[in-house]
């Protein structure tokens, strides 16, 4: 794809320079537990005027935690608003699993608050099954259901199949009840993970040129539009000082960075523009991600003593 990138970039730079408007500008660690949660109790003390009663009510949680199952989060997919699970069974025996989430809050257990009910699940009935060692693949897309959540921590529950509580079968006479046999994951979401990040070593700056470090973010490959823009911070508002096509890394080939890969980008501005005065200055790039997305805008800052 690389090959059909190139002359595509070059006509963003090109446009760049001609008359564009000036720009105003982990792996994800899933935990299986193999353990029910605790049964709660709530004790509630009710006074009248001629004797006092309390009543102790047990709430026991409708799930149990599988062991050998083991979820792992994709960091790569990891957005928001989705993401992908790999389920592996690491048990000797077959596994049912459903297809079927949801996002916990990661210290009550509680279901986040829903804004629609269109997408929450309707069946517990299987999708398939795991043999020992065998996996699957849940996608979990949860906007419509929860909205874009905030950064922080939650828990992802994937529900396998309904299993009848053990202590409930210890009465032949009775109807067993029913318990969601599940797997949990946490699931930390840090929305600067997705974007591309930019820094300058201070100790390559020189009044005449920097070096710029670029690290992609994992969701996808971008490239470079080999147009770069300075920029004066010092002043309000900031002023263009130059805005170059990048002759190096268009023949070098310098461009494109994998998923997660890091691209290495050296200026020298002596010739066209000649040194910078002390003050704090922004360098200015586009990438064009390869996932369809319009190209964006992305600075670093850096100062001259």
């Amino acid at each position: 794809m690389k090959e059909y990138i190139l002359p595509a970039l070059l006509c963003i730079g090109a446009c760049f320079l001609i008359g564009c408007a000036e720009s105003s500008e982990p792996e994800n660690t899933a935990q299986t537990e193999t353990t029910a949660a605790a049964v709660t109790t709530v004790t509630t003390t009710v006074t009248t005027t001629t004797e006092t009663t309390t009543v102790t009510t047990t709430t026991k949680p409708d799930y149990v935690l599988a062991e050998n199952i083991v979820p792992e989060i994709d960091p790569a997919t990891l957005r928001t608003t989705k993401c992908k699970v790999k389920l592996t069974n690491q048990g000797e025996d077959n596994q049912p699993y459903t297809k079927n989430y949801r996002i916990l809050d990661h210290e009550t257990g509680q279901e986040l608050r829903l804004i629609s009910e269109d997408d929450k699940p309707k069946s517990s009935a299987a999708e398939g099954v795991m043999g020992p060692g065998g996996w699957t693949e849940i996608n979990a897309d949860w906007e419509k259901r929860y909205g874009s959540l905030q950064d922080g921590l939650y828990l992802l529950e994937i529900e396998l199949e309904q299993v009848a509580d053990a202590d409930s079968a210890e009465d032949s006479d009775a109807e067993p009840v029913m318990l969601r046999k599940v797997v949990r994951a946490d699931l930390e979401i840090d929305s600067a993970g997705f974007e591309p990040r930019l820094s300058i070593d201070p100790a390559t700056v020189t009044p005449q040129g920097c070096t710029l470090t670029v690290k992609n973010s994992p969701d996808t490959g971008r490239s470079y539009s080999m147009v770069y823009r300075l920029y004066d911070e010092s002043v309000t508002p900031r002023r263009e000082l130059l805005r170059e096509l990048d002759e190096d890394a268009r023949i070098a080939g310098n461009y494109h960075m994998d998923p997660g890969g890091t691209l290495t980008l050296t200026y020298n501005w002596r010739e066209t523009y000649g040194s910078l005065l002390e003050g704090t200055y922004v360098i200015e790039i586009d990438l064009l991600p390869e996932d369809g997305t319009p190209a964006k805008a992305y600075c670093a800052t850096f100062v001259i003593e």
